[in-house]
Order: structure tokens, then C-alpha cells, then sequence
């Protein structure tokens, strides 16, 4: 079964591999920076498991005690940034989508009007072409000399 869609990460590995980290980076973030790990019998040698949605809320509010881990803060500040601007230019990305949708579709019915066109002037060329050959024009307006 796949931690990430039960939604728990287990054990030390799945828990730094979740904030790409190195195990012993996250012991200590959990020792001085809160990092919300669980217990399952609640003892300090217990096996650990992590909520990835607690991970995220601590990424985004990490709580310093005396200034220690100031580095991973603002590396984890800097990540939250970049995170920040990968969903904005997700979201600009969406839109420009939708704006080329509406433009290809509306160059593709410009299209099809201009095929339209140029066979409804084919045809009419064709007819003038087949009254001209017979000697006589179709149209009134069309004078042979």
C-alpha cells in the first residue's frame, strides 16, 4: 500500500524523504524544532509515524526554540517561496491554456469559413468557366465581346 495515499508516512526515511531531507535532519528538527512526529506506544525508542498535512502546517510555521535550526528556517522559507511561485505560475499556466484553447478554436472556425469561401468561388468560377465555353454567359451582368 502507498503511505502517501493513506496519508501517513512511516518510520524515518518516509518521513525525510517526504520533506527531502536526511534522516538525522529531521531527528533534529524533531528534537529542538517540533516537528510534529508520533509515537505509536508514545516512549522515545517507539517506532515514529508522521501526518504529511502536519508536515506541511510546520513547513509553513516551524516553531524555533532559541534560534536553533535559523539555516533549515530559512531554507524552508525559501522553499515555501519557491512552492508559493510554482502554484502561481501553475495557475497562469492554466489561464494562458484556456486563452489558447479559445484562439486556436476561433482560427480553426476562420478556417472552416475560409474553405467555405473559396469553394463556394470554385463552383462559381466553374459555372462561368462551363457559360463562357457554350458561348453564352449565365449572368446579365457578364458581357462577351
Amino acid at each position: 500500500m502507498n503511505t502517501e495515499t493513506a496519508g501517513i508516512l512511516n518510520g524515518w526515511k518516509e518521513v525525510a524523504g517526504y520533506l527531502h531531507s536526511s534522516v538525522r535532519s529531521v531527528q533534529r528538527w524533531e528534537r529542538v524544532s517540533n516537528l510534529p512526529i508520533r509515537r505509536v506506544n508514545g516512549s522515545r525508542r517507539s517506532a515514529i509515524f508522521a501526518f504529511p498535512a502536519e508536515l506541511d502546517t510546520w513547513l509553513r510555521h516551524p516553531s524555533l526554540k532559541d534560534g536553533a535550526g535559523s539555516d533549515e528556517f530559512g531554507l524552508l522559507a525559501k522553499t515555501e517561496l519557491l512552492i508559493s511561485e510554482s502554484k502561481r505560475l501553475r495557475m497562469e499556466l492554466r489561464q494562458r491554456r484556456v486563452e489558447l484553447h479559445a484562439a486556436v478554436n476561433g482560427l480553426s472556425d476562420c478556417l472552416v469559413q475560409c474553405q467555405i469561401s473559396r469553394s463556394l468561388v470554385e463552383k462559381t468560377f466553374e459555372q462561368l468557366s462551363k457559360s463562357y465555353q457554350c458561348g453564352r454567359p449565365s449572368s446579365p451582368n457578364i458581357q462577351t465581346h
